[in-house]
């Protein structure tokens, strides 16, 4: 499975905005933890925009919530920490960088470090049936791995729509045990043979709170704050308690139609998901989370290179087909994690958040040392805060010096992995670059024509696994020279 399509981008792509329609953006498919070859660094945007401030200001317009932040940490340094608007309409608490918040989903990377951590001391195999650290789980004729786990192939559920609402006590009461509160869902069958397909499931994410339970000996919540939040100086993460009062609190909210005004979403007890869904942060703590990281103080840097490896083979599909800029899980899955590039070719790991109506997306540049947090507590306008913070993290990792522990860590990390970079294309990238390298005079086309003939093909063609099939398969359309393009000057 080694993909040799290699490329790399030239030219500073921050600098420079261009209004026209633009090339691509590009997805990991094994990932390098420090040389990327990427496809293109143009942006297509309305207005270039240099200061931090004003990214929040356009999350808020564009969201409408009532409250937005972000904070971006450098070298492990706080260098921007911001918040726009309301923690709580009701009190008058400003929104800021320290606005402890729900974080949903991103809850699952801070339960992955906790599961590598054991794995690294041996007490936790990721190949194991999560019947040896959860034995009361029903077996489902078929072995269900912890890998499975952590990539979303386990084949169990995710929630359904109707679990969600105020008429299922499911999720408004409170659970003294972990075990208690699988009963709701666990019997239910499975969606697909374990590792047959692919489909993103926060119950499934849930059951590794038993597995750092059983193998520590520890209550979650305890192992957290003694493993990672503390190490890491989290100081202001925890479980969303039902019962607990937490200082500088921001809620989220849902708006009512008939009268504009906004109202606290349904405040779900999430006892029966703190590992996948449940925990409360700040945005400054995530950011001291994937510092914490890249330096080596949470794992070691073979943990993390065995953590940000994509786990899936290539033609593994969905169970639910996705949108087409999606891409296919191959392309992103790690253990845990999800990887990416963002449009100048920066890649990162993290993942987003959804939870009580709030949204939240977390960035670890783990090459440059650079990491963001954005939050906004209203999620009805369907606002992509990756591209929020993605914008943030590039007004500050161009040209910075790189921490020197980070360094050590990034290149004993580049040795494990494999300094290769391999890339998956989308159909619309192909389309867009089609395009891009043939009529837009913004962009100067320095390729081989063999490259962009296989391109102008690729626009036509309507099926996306022929063009992996192809790209993989032939030959031909292996490319070992650099096609660079870049800005005109």
């Amino acid at each position: 499975m080694a993909y040799e399509l290699r490329l790399s981008v030239r030219g500073d792509a921050r600098r420079k905005c261009i209004t026209a329609p633009v090339a691509a953006r590009v997805y990991g498919l094994r990932a390098s933890l420090l040389t990327l070859c990427v496809l293109v660094g143009l942006v297509g945007c309305e207005a270039e925009i240099t200061n931090p401030h004003d990214y929040l200001v356009r999350l808020k317009e564009r969201s409408g919530a009532p409250g937005v932040s972000a904070a971006v940490a450098v070298n492990g340094r706080i260098v921007f920490s911001e918040g726009i608007g309301s923690a709580d309409v009701e009190s008058g608490l400003l929104q800021t960088g320290t606005t402890v918040h729900n974080i949903g989903s991103v809850s699952k990377v801070l339960t992955t470090v906790a599961v590598m951590q054991l794995v690294e001391q041996g007490k936790v195999q990721l190949d194991a049936e999560i019947q040896r650290y959860a034995p009361w789980f029903p077996r489902k004729g078929r072995p269900i791995t912890l890998r499975q786990i952590l990539t979303h192939t386990s084949g169990i559920r995710h929630y359904r729509a109707d679990e969600l609402t105020r008429d299922n006590s499911n999720i408004l009461r409170h659970y003294e045990t972990f075990e208690e509160s699988t009963r709701f869902w666990r019997d239910d069958p499975l969606l697909f043979a374990p590792g047959a397909r692919y489909a993103y499931s926060s119950f499934a994410f849930d059951l590794l709170q038993a597995v750092i339970e059983s193998a520590s000996s520890e209550p979650f919540e305890q192992y957290m704050r003694r493993h990672v939040f503390g190490p890491a100086g989290m100081v202001d993460t925890q479980f969303d308690v039902s019962q607990r009062k937490v200082s500088r609190r921001g809620w989220a909210y849902t708006q009512n139609k008939s009268s504009g005004r906004f109202q606290r979403a349904l405040n779900e007890d999430v006892s029966y998901k703190y590992a996948g869904g449940g925990m409360l942060s700040t945005d400054e703590d995530l950011c001291k989370f994937g510092h914490a990281l890249n330096t080596g103080v949470l794992l070691k840097p073979a943990s993390i290179a065995a953590m940000y490896r994509l786990q899936l083979p290539k033609n593994l599909q969905r169970f639910k087909p996705g949108s087409l800029t999606e891409p296919p899980p191959a392309a992103s899955q790690a253990l845990g994690f999800r990887i990416s590039a963002d449009p100048h070719g920066h890649v990162h790991v993290g993942h987003p958040g959804t939870v009580k109506g709030t949204v939240s997306n977390f960035f670890d540049y783990f090459e440059e040392d650079v990491t963001v947090a954005v939050y906004a507590n209203y999620d009805d306008k369907g606002v992509n805060l990756a591209d929020y913070a993605e914008g943030l993290a590039a007004l500050f990792y161009a040209g910075k010096r790189q921490n020197s522990q980070a360094a050590v860590v990034s290149s004993s990390v580049r040795h494990l992995c494999g300094a290769r970079v391999n890339q998956f294309l989308t159909q619309t990238t192909a389309q867009r670059l089609t395009t891009e390298c043939r009529d837009n005079p913004w962009v100067r086309r320095i390729s081989e024509r063999d490259v962009i003939k296989l391109m102008r093909r690729l626009a036509v063609e309507a099926s996306y696994a022929k063009f992996i099939e192809d790209l993989v398969a032939k030959p031909r359309h292996r490319f070992h020279r650099r096609l660079l393009l870049r800005h005109s000057r």
